[in-house]
C-alpha cells in the first residue's frame, strides 16, 4: 500500500496488519504543533513510564503510544491506563483524549 491512505482504496479488503503499519511508521512523527501532547504526556507519567513508551500520534481524540515490549504493555494496559487518562483529563482541559490506543513497538527509533 506504501504511501496511499487506506481509505482510498475503500473498496478493496485492507489487512489489518496493513492498517497498523499506517499507524505506526517510522516516517510518521508526531507533528511538531502536537508536541505538547508530549509534554504532556511526560509531565504526567511517572519516569518509568516515559522510558518504556514513545507518543507517536493524537487524531480522533485518540492518542497512540508505543511500548517497548509486550509485558510493559500488558501492565500499562491492565494496570495504569485509566489513571493516565485522568491525569491527562485533569491537567490539560484544552487537549481531550478519549482513549489511548497502546502498540508495542521501536521507541529509540527517529530521535
Amino acid at each position: 500500500m506504501s504511501d496511499e491512505l487506506w481509505w482510498k482504496n475503500a473498496r478493496q479488503p485492507v489487512g489489518i496488519g496493513s492498517l497498523i503499519d499506517q499507524l505506526f511508521t517510522k516516517n510518521k512523527i508526531i507533528k511538531r504543533e502536537d508536541q505538547r501532547i508530549v509534554d504532556i504526556w511526560n509531565d504526567v507519567n511517572d519516569d518509568e513510564t516515559i522510558k518504556h513508551t514513545k507518543v507517536v500520534k493524537y487524531l480522533n481524540k485518540k492518542l497512540y503510544v508505543l511500548v517497548d515490549s509486550s509485558a510493559y504493555l500488558f501492565e500499562i494496559q491492565n494496570f495504569k491506563k485509566k489513571n493516565i487518562l485522568k491525569k491527562l483529563a485533569s491537567y490539560h482541559r484544552e487537549i481531550y483524549i478519549s482513549n489511548i490506543i497502546f502498540q508495542v513497538g521501536d521507541i529509540k527509533g527517529d530521535e
